[in-house]
């Protein structure tokens, strides 16, 4: 995989060509924490309606062991969504 690719940039009228590092890693990792929010918010959904018993067909149907645990996965989901989501980029010191 190449880590770099050349770009035209313009700097005050100037045309150079500069070689930036694609940060494929940080794109990696933003793709990779919302596939697994989104499949931890989905779970947590399923198992919290389980629980419940508005969905049947399950030995987890109306335990409320689920109904507990449904919201808490679907709540750390979330929470991967929105530091995946929340925009930004690399803070520079």
């Amino acid at each position: 995989m190449r880590l770099w690719t050349p770009v035209r940039v313009r700097c005050h009228g100037f045309r150079r060509e500069v070689d930036t590092l694609v940060d494929s890693k940080a794109v990696v990792m933003k793709t990779l924490l919302i596939v697994v929010g989104a499949l931890l918010t989905l779970a947590g959904l399923l198992w919290t309606m389980q629980g419940l018993g508005y969905l049947g067909g399950s030995v987890m149907t109306g335990e409320s062991t689920w109904a507990i645990v449904g919201p808490i996965v679907a709540g750390l989901g979330v929470a991967l969504l929105y530091v995946a989501l929340r925009g930004g980029g690399t803070r520079s010191r």
